[in-house]
């Protein structure tokens, strides 16, 4: 069923650039149409956190050889901060190219922040996701050829 939904070519490219200096993290995202969007699209920035380790639940017998809680389960992908608005930020759906910068503080919550990843995405009017990119901090991920 996920390969059905897979459109074979992304009518858009992300890139993301990132700094962290002291507490601050500034981050650069780069998005790059190859055909308009019908309407504005959305930016949306998350920043999340990979290799966490807490005990974890168990509700099936079949997982785990059936054990109640399994100790030290890893959870990556754990959103810590959202950098966009909630909804994601309006962007053009047209032109060539956008660029939106932010500037945030790094969040306490964070364990280790080299395990700290921005992830971006634009959505179309619809809500539906057009493209997905992801960069570590501190790093240049470049814009992806489409």
């Amino acid at each position: 069923q996920v390969i059905n939904q897979i459109i074979p070519r992304a009518t858009l490219g992300l890139g993301i650039s990132s700094a962290v200096s002291g507490n601050t993290l500034n981050a650069t995202i780069t998005v790059s149409y190859t055909q308009p969007l019908s309407g504005n699209a959305k930016l949306t920035v998350y920043l999340v956190e990979d290799k966490l380790y807490y005990t974890q639940r168990n509700y099936s017998s079949n997982l785990y050889s059936g054990q109640a809680n399994i100790p030290n389960f890893e959870y990556n992908g754990v959103i810590r901060s959202i950098v966009s608005d909630l909804a994601g930020d309006v962007i053009a759906g047209t032109g060539t190219s956008v660029t939106k910068t932010y500037s945030t503080n790094l969040p306490s919550n964070i364990s280790n922040a080299a395990n700290v990843r921005l992830v971006a995405f634009v959505t179309n009017d619809a809500g539906t996701v057009i493209n997905v990119q992801d960069g570590k901090l501190g790093t240049v991920k470049n814009l992806e050829a489409l």
